[in-house]
């Protein structure tokens, strides 16, 4: 095991440490406040080595989502369906903690933009799906990520200056870019919303 601790510019900054000093095969990366499941390991290198070595695929492996404040769990099943839909609409079509990288992909196609601060993931999905990676989606449960990281808490503001950086990396319409923008506001006043509602039962 190698530790390495100093100071960085952000989680993503983070991220491309662990990636240029790993010597893995396939990269897992796990945050501070997610842990994975007891079978995992044993589950994933299983699955690893039924793929021929030349063609290693992304793997997108599902995830249980834990809030502490509410008491509650919810396991997300990966969906192969789901890469497209989340490519084509901009989004992330994978469950980022829960997905395992050949250390080649990252060679090919780079690591994480850390001019984000929120959504290089996304960013870095869209790069994959540009270039064709191959992605196999497992019902494997992996990890478990708690409520309360900087996904589930920034504000909108921070929000929605980053779809706005996201867009004009990956397309220069105009039109098309307010029209995504507006779609998104809806959606993210909409999951806000219900997110308080189901709060307000819970007390």
């Amino acid at each position: 095991m190698k530790i390495k601790s100093e100071p960085d510019k952000g989680i993503y900054d983070a991220f491309n440490k662990g990636i240029q000093r790993s010597n893995g095969i396939y990269i897992w990366i796990v945050n501070s406040d997610d842990y994975i499941e007891p079978q995992a390991l044993k589950e994933l290198a299983q699955l690893i080595e039924s793929f021929p070595e030349d063609n290693l695929p992304i793997i997108a492996s599902s995830m249980r989502f834990i809030n502490l404040n509410q008491n509650t769990s919810t396991i997300y099943i990966s969906n192969e369906k789901a890469p497209q839909k989340g490519y084509k609409s901009l989004d992330m079509g994978i469950i980022h903690p829960a997905t395992l990288v050949p250390k080649s992909i990252y060679k090919q196609i780079g690591n994480y933009d850390d001019r984000f601060s929120i959504m290089a993931d996304i960013d870095w999905f869209i790069r994959a799906c540009k270039t064709h990676q191959p992605i196999y989606s497992s019902t494997i449960v992996s990890t478990n990520m708690c409520y309360g990281g900087i996904s589930t808490t920034s504000q909108f503001k921070k929000l929605y200056k980053e779809r706005t950086m996201l867009y004009k990396k990956h397309t220069r319409n105009l039109i098309e870019e307010k029209l995504y923008l507006s779609k998104w506001c809806i959606r993210h006043f909409k999951n806000t919303l219900y997110t308080k509602i189901k709060s307000l039962k819970h007390k």
